[in-house]
């Protein structure tokens, strides 16, 4: 047999399988745990005991015929057996010493002086006891279960030692363990305000008691209002209708009684002013009169003050009886009305803002197409700003076109006549005024369509000047034949130098800072052979020396030289000098050898001459 830490009484049965029950110890029932090992005849010899240290039941199997001898490990929900191992010795017997420890418990451990305790010694191996008690009488003692009488408050310590059959001892010290409680002694009075208001809530409390467990509260009369206690302290909410004089005491109390009721507190109830409702509030424009704040009722003999966040305003109105105005108000924040009279005061319900509107904030820049070429009409949009109630949109200059918008969607139907950059902003209006334009969205609009300028019919090698109206941001690339450009390409304005006897044409593309471009209709020039006597006595008056030359030639007229003009046989200007003199030196050091035409204009007329350069 073996009995586990429960006291429950396990039996082996040694039958052709050795089977376990379980045992009442009460009326030797037994009940079929089950099957520990397939055998167990002749021959076999078992030993079963249980362990506190890891609570497993051990059991050893002999067999005398095959000399097996193994420990085993029982489940103690169906009696099933697992094999730990063999065991060096012939054995069939197995007993596990108990743990040797120290415990001890109690039948009461808060109790009132002249109580008997009442202790119990729970550890495991021990022959003998040695207690120790704190406050009790006796203060020490060798039963085993010895008790205790304490007679003075306090919270005391027990202590155990215990020695088994061996020597050894093991101890336990339980530190205020045991606590002694008297009846307490009487609260002082209560702590609180002795003038109160109707309806109003309040605090009160008392010095702690030594030994209390709890405190019981009293007001008398009941009538003066509900008191909730938490311990050494209560609060009080004032009945609505009751006025007069009233007294709070207090008592501790414990397990021992209840401790004499303190002196009283006494006060007085006041009516307190009725509860109206603050009215108005709101935002008013920046620079207008404010907002109204009013009191939807009031009583005579009250006078009512605005509070601004907390802090008076010194704002203050009688009552009389009816509805009544505080006036207007300008300074931003949360308003709360306080009635008062000579004794009690209530804020009035309905907290109010006040704070000021001002005009919207800028939109958001429009978004939209920026580069208009040939298109009559785009749409705009923008995310405008959140304190607008309507937005207005604006297009610069005017006669760029027209611009009609729905809140924050915009079309503008463009002038085709309008050539430029146009610029499409907006603004916010609220019942403050109008806010600030949004930033301008500038777009380029119109192809352009050049126009040429100048003369039609002109001299042989002369220079003359062409120009088309000019736009800003705008770029000009012209084309021209039967001469070159002298000057101005990229420009609005271009200097041509015309070349021999025949048709010139000229022709310009204009492109726009947004992309657009445009081209003019080609410009038809007559070049006419202006050669005459007069040019014929003129070109004997002008001398080239060497001709042809190398590195310099000196050219002289009877006439001051203003200009010479060197051409290539491809019409290409090489070199041109403002001179305005009667002689100069042109170096050609640098020109490649071959046939050149010189342009040479004087004050008297224009000369052509031939160059050969070596």
């Amino acid at each position: 047999i073996a009995i586990d830490d429960n006291g429950q009484m396990y039996g082996l049965q040694l039958s052709a399988a050795a089977k376990i029950y379980l045992i009442d110890k009460t009326d030797n029932t037994l009940t079929l745990l089950g099957d520990v090992l397939a055998f167990g005849g002749a021959g076999m010899g078992y030993g079963m005991d249980y362990n506190s240290d890891d609570q497993t039941m051990y059991l050893t199997a002999y067999d005398s015929f095959s000399f097996n001898n193994d420990l085993y490990t029982i489940d103690l929900t169906d009696g099933s057996a697992t094999q730990v191992g063999s065991l060096a010795v012939w054995t069939y017997a197995l007993g596990i010493v108990s743990p040797f420890f120290c415990e001890f418990s109690a039948d009461a451990t808060t109790v009132c002086t002249g109580t008997t305790v009442n202790f119990t010694d729970e550890s495991s191996g021990a022959d003998s006891w040695s207690w120790t008690f704190e406050g009790g009488t006796p203060s020490t003692s060798t039963d085993q279960n010895p008790s205790v009488v304490y007679s003075t408050p306090g919270v005391y310590d027990v202590e155990l030692e215990v020695t088994n059959a061996s020597g050894s001892t093991e101890s336990e010290l339980k530190v205020d363990y045991i606590t002694v409680l008297e009846t307490p002694a009487q609260a002082d009075a209560p702590d609180g305000d002795e003038e109160v208001c109707t309806g109003g809530f309040y605090s009160y409390s008392t010095d702690e008691v030594p030994y209390a467990e709890d405190y019981e509260w009293e007001i008398d009369p009941a009538s003066a209002g509900t008191l909730t206690p938490d311990m050494n302290e209560a609060s009080l909410e004032v009945a609505d209708d009751w006025t007069g004089d009233f007294t709070i005491k207090v008592r501790a109390t414990n397990m021992c009684g209840d401790g004499d009721w303190s002196d009283n507190l006494a006060g007085t109830v006041y009516q307190s002013p009725e509860e109206y409702s603050l009215q108005g509030g709101g935002g008013y424009c920046l620079g207008g009169d404010g907002v109204e704040l009013t009191l939807d009722g009031s009583q005579t003999g009250i006078e009512y003050e605005l509070y601004l966040d907390g802090e008076a305003t010194g704002i203050t109105v009688d009552g009389t009886g009816s509805e009544l105005s505080f006036g207007l108000v300008t300074d931003e924040g949360y308003y709360e009305a306080v009635a008062s009279n000579d004794n009690c005061e209530l804020t009035m319900s309905n907290q109010v803002q006040v704070w000021i509107d001002l005009p919207p904030q800028e939109p958001e820049t429009p978004v939209g197409p920026e580069v208009i070429c040939e298109e009559t009409s785009s749409d705009y949009t923008s995310e405008g700003s959140d304190d607008a109630d309507s937005y207005a949109w604006e297009l610069a200059p005017e006669d760029a076109g027209t611009i009609t918008s729905d809140g924050l969607e915009a079309t503008v139907v463009w002038n085709s006549e309008f050539l430029g950059l146009a610029y499409v902003s907006l603004y916010g209006i609220n019942d403050c005024g109008d806010g600030n334009s949004s930033e301008e969205l500038e777009v380029s609009v119109g192809a352009p369509n050049p126009e040429i300028n100048g003369e039609d019919l002109v001299c042989d090698w002369s220079d003359e000047v062409y120009d088309v109206a000019e736009n800003d941001g705008s770029s000009y690339a012209w084309e021209v034949t039967g001469g070159s450009i002298f000057e101005g390409q990229g420009t609005y304005m271009i200097t041509v130098s015309w070349e021999g006897e025949g048709n010139g044409t000229i022709s310009v593309e204009e492109e726009t800072a947004g992309g657009c471009a445009g081209e003019s209709e080609t410009f038809e020039v007559m070049i006419d052979d202006c050669t005459g006597i007069d040019e014929n006595i003129l070109a004997k008056l002008i001398n080239l020396n060497p001709n042809p030359a190398k590195d310099v030639i000196n050219i002289q007229s009877e006439y001051t030289i203003e200009y010479v003009t060197v051409f290539n046989l491809t019409g290409k200007i090489v070199d041109r000098l403002a001179v305005n003199e009667s002689r100069i030196t042109l170096n050609i050091s640098d020109y490649k050898s071959g046939l050149y035409l010189l342009r040479i204009d004087t004050i008297e007329g224009t000369v052509s001459k031939r160059l050969i350069v070596e």
